[in-house]
């Protein structure tokens, strides 16, 4: 992906895997010998993840989220023992109980967006009892949190009130002009060498990770 900016072309390369590896450090799609012999829950999960990545388009990236939630509620809810017909709103609404207790109000949004998609797959194919995957959402609220990043109109102040007179304080202003004009994250900043710049087409090789 190239982008253009300022007169510098940038030419960004991401290096996730094709198979990027699930919240519990394994590829996603790949199936383990012990997981072959698993009953209903875990094929109706597999089968969940593998209709996010194709018909629906999920990104590798996000279809690991969903993985990562289900295999916590399936393994912390619906017990692996029981059949999925077996579940009920008062499971789904205990684990949600125990979710909440762990991870934040916007961090629960996204666990109960996972488990609506996946209890509607399952419901769609007749596996478990109808309306379980309507579960209401905690309520979150514009600039309930502290401000993520600084108004525009102060970071030009930023990156000019270095002090560019010495070697550090030029370092310092370009690390800042490339975050704030070009986007770059801290750690893609860290990554880049001499060898990142073509000077002859004024261009930046970032290498995303």
């Amino acid at each position: 992906m190239r982008r253009e900016s300022r007169g510098l072309k940038f030419r960004v390369e991401h290096a996730t895997p094709q198979n990027a590896p699930d919240g519990h450090g394994r590829p996603i799609g790949l199936v383990s010998k012990a997981s072959l012999g698993c009953n209903g829950p875990i094929r109706r999960r597999q089968r969940t993840l593998q209709h996010l990545r194709e018909p629906r388009g999920f990104a590798t990236s996000t279809a690991a989220q969903h993985d990562s939630t289900l295999r916590d509620f399936l393994g912390r809810a619906a017990l692996p023992d029981r059949a999925l017909r077996t579940l009920s709103a008062t499971d789904i609404e205990n684990y949600i109980r125990l979710k909440g207790r762990e991870v934040t109000r916007q961090t629960l949004q996204h666990v109960i967006a996972h488990l609506r998609a996946f209890l509607r797959y399952c419901e769609d194919r007749g596996d478990i009892t109808p309306g379980l995957h309507c579960i209401d959402t905690p309520r979150t609220y514009r600039a309930e949190l502290p401000p993520r990043a600084l108004d525009w109109k102060l970071v030009p102040k930023l990156v000019n009130s270095v002090d560019r007179h010495s070697r550090a304080g030029w370092r310092d202003h370009a690390v800042l002009h490339l975050m704030a004009y070009y986007g770059l994250r801290a750690s893609d900043v860290a990554a880049l060498t001499l060898s990142s710049i073509n000077w002859e087409s004024r261009t930046l090789h970032v290498q995303q990770r």
